[in-house]
């Protein structure tokens, strides 16, 4: 088998799209893609890479008689685990890497409280996408619909919202394309992310004295005016329930 092969093979056991290797990897996915393909050849630091990240040898990449690293399947045949522990993993290898972080909890909990839920819920989401940029036009959005997510259990979602991120200015906390979860009850204080309107634009932001923070440095803090109200506190990510 060529190194090609077994990197597309690597790939797909885990569910992992071309994009989510290259970014573990750091290394741009068209790169990784030439990679995969044959189009190019796979240099020391590239194979060092790619070995780490799959835990593996650069043996096994190079197609030498290695036997492979265990899938998380085989791995969890290893340990005693309850059914809600086997669900929650189960989950883990399907769901896209920027919302395992949100998994974590729910699988801690459910070691310690085997009762604890993973269910589809219906989350009112908005079709406007708020700006973790320079803002999003908001003013004429005001169509919400009911659409499935997965409820970990990690956050009481009673009352909230589901907003999704457009822009890279809360990098690495929140992603483009991120579903973030909001509750209006709660009110954001200084070094807590919320949302934020002003005037007619939207902005997910960090709540700093006199100003509204980016955690990604090479956005400026929007200073606070009168016209800035909060609509919520950011509770963390969740996933929508097609990986479910």
């Amino acid at each position: 088998m060529s190194t090609q092969e077994i990197l597309k093979k690597l790939r797909k056991a885990r569910r992992l799209t071309g994009k989510e290797v290259a970014e573990g990897c750091g290394m741009s996915y068209n790169v990784y893609q030439m990679y995969e393909s044959g189009q190019r050849n796979l240099g020391v630091p590239a194979l060092c890479k790619l070995a780490d990240y799959y835990n593996t040898s650069v043996d096994y990449l190079l197609g030498r008689p290695v036997p492979p690293p265990p899938t998380l399947e085989e791995m969890l045949e290893r340990f005693d685990l309850s059914d809600t522990e086997r669900k929650f993993f189960a989950l883990y290898v399907k769901i896209e890497r920027r919302y395992r972080d949100s998994l974590v909890e729910a699988i801690e909990t459910a070691a310690e409280k085997p009762d604890s839920r993973c269910v589809v819920v219906y989350l009112p989401v908005s079709e406007a996408k708020v700006s973790a940029g320079t803002g999003v036009y908001v003013a004429d959005y005001n169509t919400w619909e009911k659409l499935p997510f997965i409820d970990t259990g990690a956050h009481d979602l009673d009352g909230c919202y589901v907003l999704c991120i457009k822009g890279d200015s809360m990098e690495p906390k929140f992603f483009d394309g991120d579903h973030i979860i909001v509750d209006p009850e709660q009110i954001p204080e200084e070094g807590e992310i919320g949302i934020f309107v002003i005037g007619d634009e939207g902005f997910v932001k960090m709540l700093e004295r006199g100003c509204l923070h980016s955690l990604n440095s090479k956005y400026d803090d929007i200073p606070l005016t009168e016209d800035t109200r909060s609509c919520g506190k950011v509770l963390g990510t969740i996933a929508p329930a097609e990986y479910a």
